[in-house]
């Protein structure tokens, strides 16, 4: 992780899913291509199956937060980023947790929570494979370079 200066925000991507269920690889995906926009800004990618407690520490200590998922839908391919807001309701303790619920943890344990995005792209294959379907490969660059900008011109906010 680089040092940060004290005007860049920190950043943390968490793309997540399962790469070895077709399209459910994608946040993983785009996390790593996403990586060199945060190089000198203090930036952290984390890439894992699923959004978990453990996760609340990191969230809180970041300015900006991108969360990048596969989902379910029509048509495949189709890219999706949106605003996330904590979930009102004080959250459950569980092994995975919805976007809402670990900022709401992060802000529960920690005190503070970054301003979040979420960023999906519908899949159409789930199947065991270690690659992504043809629409959702299609959609990788559109998706990507969503992103980028938001990174780039993204909002800091406590």
């Amino acid at each position: 992780m680089e040092a940060h200066s004290p005007r860049a925000p920190r950043v943390l991507i968490i793309g997540y899913g399962n790469p070895l269920r077709g399209d459910d690889g994608v946040g993983w995906a785009a996390a790593e291509l996403l990586e060199p926009e945060l190089v000198g800004a203090g930036g952290r990618v984390i890439a894992c199956h699923q959004l978990t407690p453990e996760l609340a520490e990191p969230v809180s200590a970041a300015d900006l937060l991108l969360l990048i998922d596969a989902r379910a839908g029509a048509p495949a391919g189709q890219v999706d980023l949106r605003p996330v807001a904590p979930d009102p309701a004080p959250p459950s303790l569980s092994h995975a947790l919805s976007p809402g619920a670990l900022l709401a943890l992060a802000r529960q344990l920690y005190g503070r929570c970054p301003a979040a995005h979420l960023a999906t792209v519908a899949g159409a294959d789930f199947g065991y494979a270690e690659r992504l379907s043809p629409p959702v490969q299609a959609a990788l660059p559109d998706l990507v370079a969503r992103c980028a900008a938001l990174l780039r011109g993204g909002t800091v906010c406590s």
